[in-house]
């Protein structure tokens, strides 16, 4: 072979396997959720999942949903970062009572006791599985009894003059003196048989929507508003909203609030 050829030859015997590089090395990993129902699913119910920061804390870094077949729930979630998460998951009855469980009302996978959440590691390139059991715990309380000597309720009122709307009354706050971002509490009620949106509006607030747990004694500043065009956690502008209040909740008795939309 001439020096020429050689020459015109020798970078194509080079290249050979070019396009044979290893791929790069996956940076996420996935969680794949299943579970087996107990008990009887609510009309409508549907998966839940929310995805927080270990140990669990407020808000919630992803949600997804998931599908039922027959006593079979499967929830999978794709291009999650290595690391501990606290997974929370639930059939939710009411896709408007906030992003928490309620118990007596919603199928919950209960995690371990002591723990707020499901605690799982994220491995990179690989998927994690967590089999969990889907139950029915404790009743909805009977707005008519009184509250114990343990429980923090609220006895809500809210009243509208001008409004003739039947969007849905959220009840939202934080908690101390000043307004923040993300409330601590918040309950959203859409126009139903068990709620109706209808002036004077009352309800029974047990726990908050957004947060695990009854309500606790503590010092909260708390608003209504009419969610009139569906966007966000606080009022826009044109919505009929009260004036905020800073409220000592107690345990032990009613704590009765009147807040009148404007």
């Amino acid at each position: 072979m001439s020096r020429r050829r050689l020459a015109a030859v020798l970078p194509l015997l080079l290249c050979l396997g070019c396009d044979d590089e290893e791929p790069a090395a996956p940076t996420t990993g996935s969680l794949e959720i299943v579970g087996s129902i107990v008990g009887e699913v609510p009309e409508g119910a549907k998966p839940s999942v929310a995805l927080f920061g270990c140990p669990f804390q407020m808000p919630p870094t992803t949600t997804a949903g998931g599908t039922i077949t027959g006593d079979q729930v499967q929830v999978r979630v794709d291009d999650l970062a290595p690391g501990e998460i606290c997974v929370l998951a639930f059939l939710d009855a009411d896709r408007d009572d906030g992003v928490m469980p309620i118990n007596g009302l919603d199928l919950v996978a209960y995690p371990p006791e002591g723990q707020d959440a499901f605690p799982v590691q994220i491995v990179a390139g690989e998927t994690t599985r967590l089999e969990v059991v889907f139950e029915l715990r404790g009743d909805v309380e009977d707005p008519v009894d009184p509250p114990g000597p343990d429980d923090v309720w609220i006895r809500l009122k809210v009243t509208c003059p001008t409004c003739t709307s039947t969007m849905p009354i959220v009840f939202y706050g934080y908690k101390g003196e000043q307004l923040g971002t993300i409330p601590d509490l918040y309950n959203k009620y859409s126009d139903s048989e068990e709620t109706p949106v209808a002036f004077p509006f009352e309800a029974i607030i047990q726990q908050s929507g957004i947060l695990p747990g009854p309500l606790t004694a503590q010092r909260v500043i708390v608003l209504a508003y009419q969610d009139v065009d569906g966007v966000g956690m606080k009022p826009g502008e044109d919505e009929p909203q009260s004036e905020s209040r800073i409220v000592d909740l107690v345990a032990g008795a009613w704590n009765d609030l009147t807040l009148e939309l404007k």
